[in-house]
């Protein structure tokens, strides 16, 4: 099965499962491979708004749960760095000092401003959204731009918590900042990440997510990783193959995973 390459342990703030917990849900499952990319949001970390990731008790915890799986789960270390344009030099120099197998650029929340999940949207006009994206865009073009990550996850996230308020905004009106962004992935060699928790939750129209697709695909992108953004266990690895058939329907012939690309075609 696809490699699902956004789950969280117990080593992000909002995380509930061991890495061993979460091979054994994976095993049970029947997903062979996965990320654990737990949270760094570096701005908040850094400024005390989180507490901070502690990065040896994570490791060991890894490496423990890879020995024990091995052979029957592979499961490789990963991180989900918030930001990192907020303090380049730290995100840099932690990147260089940790060497994960797999960095997952976000932006949870706009320079100085809380995160996305905070918002109420119930009274904000539709040209109030709209900014809110236009800004998140605008700023994942300079943390993609720091050096050492692989992709850059979902696109879609200030969405979620626009449905939850019941609104919504077309991702189409933002066709010249995707392709200013998608410039940049092209060039550092990233992909985008196809995120599953909106879709399995009903709060994102499948049409939108193919929107983003399609339209990296027209920028010339090839790869797409996909991931549950599981915070439990038992949440570990669903909505894999409803991503694999909006890739297929967007017209992809492969997907990233850590290490390299395979083809689509691979995983029937």
């Amino acid at each position: 099965m696809l490699c699902d390459s956004h789950t969280h342990s117990i080593y992000s703030f909002d995380g509930h499962n061991t890495p061993a917990e979460l091979c054994a849900a994976a095993e049970k499952a029947g997903v062979r491979s996965f990320v654990i990319t737990d949270h760094y949001d570096i701005d908040g970390i850094l400024d005390g708004f989180y507490p901070d990731y502690d990065v040896p008790a994570a490791k060991a915890a890894i490496e423990e749960a890879q020995a024990a799986y091995d052979g029957r789960v592979r499961v490789y270390r990963g991180i989900e760095l918030g930001q990192a344009a907020n303090r380049p030099e730290e995100a840099k120099a932690f990147l260089a000092k940790n060497q994960f197998d797999f960095v997952i650029c976000s932006c949870h929340n706009l320079k100085n401003v809380p995160d996305f999940s905070f918002f109420d949207c119930t009274y904000m006009s539709q040209p109030l959204m709209e900014n809110l994206y236009h800004r998140m865009l605008d700023e994942l073009c300079l943390h993609a731009a720091i050096p050492g990550q692989d992709t850059v996850g979902h696109l879609s996230y200030p969405l979620r918590y626009m449905a939850k308020s019941g609104k919504a905004i077309d991702v189409a009106h933002f066709e010249a900042d995707f392709r200013r962004l998608f410039h940049i992935l092209r060039e550092n060699g990233m992909a985008i990440e196809l995120n599953t928790k909106a879709l399995r939750l009903k709060l994102i129209p499948d049409e939108t997510e193919l929107c983003i697709l399609r339209l990296w695909r027209d920028c010339g992108g090839t790869d797409v990783t996909v991931g549950s953004d599981s915070h439990r266990a038992s949440e570990m690895g669903i909505g894999l193959e409803l991503g694999t058939a909006l890739l297929r329907q967007a017209g992809f012939e492969y997907v990233r995973m850590p290490g390299g690309s395979v083809p689509l075609a691979e995983l029937d």
